[in-house]
């Protein structure tokens, strides 16, 4: 079944026909949240993939706000603010609902594009090799605090910026085996439909 992208949250989308499609949200915007439990209240069983930066959550006790994704990157690329991502207790939440699960985007959502316009390639692998490695150890412990659910034996990865990366992906591969040798991870990305265009044709 084609899978769908979704950011930001709009009414507008339960007029389409989202039963048709996997629903991908990606970045584990807050705004987010309110926009899956109402699909869950139109529809029957659609299977929904959340994908969250595993550094990008929001951990404070500030109330949670609503901005767009490129602004909510925005404020927390430059000031560390995290009120418009989801929180641990969201996550779980979520993660209970049957046709819900959490998936991995990266750890800081990395822009691999602009890295390698700036970077060496050495450099380059010095800084995904520590974002994987942190990655990896956020979601061992989310795995533990069972957000992340693995019994099928599967991994979800949405690549960030949908930029996929092939020596990227391999090390990632290679490092998440080591601890994981069973489980398959399964890398999506620039092959999904975008709901902003489905609407538009709608």
């Amino acid at each position: 079944m084609k899978e769908l992208m979704i950011h930001e949250w709009k009414d507008d989308y339960l007029k389409l026909p989202l039963d048709q499609y996997i629903l991908t949200f990606d970045d584990g915007l807050y705004s987010q949240f309110d926009g899956i439990k109402k699909i869950n209240n139109v529809f029957d069983n659609i299977e929904i993939r959340v994908y969250i930066s595993t550094n990008i959550l929001h951990r404070g006790n500030e109330s949670q706000t609503w901005n767009e994704c490129q602004d909510a990157h925005e404020r927390y690329f430059e000031s560390g603010i995290t009120t418009d991502f989801l929180n641990y207790d969201q996550l779980l939440e979520l993660s209970k609902m049957d046709n819900i699960s959490i998936g991995i985007h990266g750890h800081n959502h990395l822009n691999l594009d602009a890295l390698a316009k700036n970077k060496s390639l050495k450099d380059q692998l010095d800084i995904w090799n520590d974002d994987i490695k942190e990655m990896l150890f956020s979601t061992i412990r989310l795995i533990e605090q069972r957000i992340i659910d693995i019994r099928d034996l599967k991994l979800h990865y949405c690549t960030p910026y949908n930029q996929l990366n092939s020596l990227h992906t391999a090390i990632m591969r290679k490092e998440f085996q080591m601890y994981f040798p069973y489980v398959e991870m399964i890398i999506t990305g620039p092959d999904r439909s975008d709901i902003e265009t489905l609407l538009k044709l709608a």
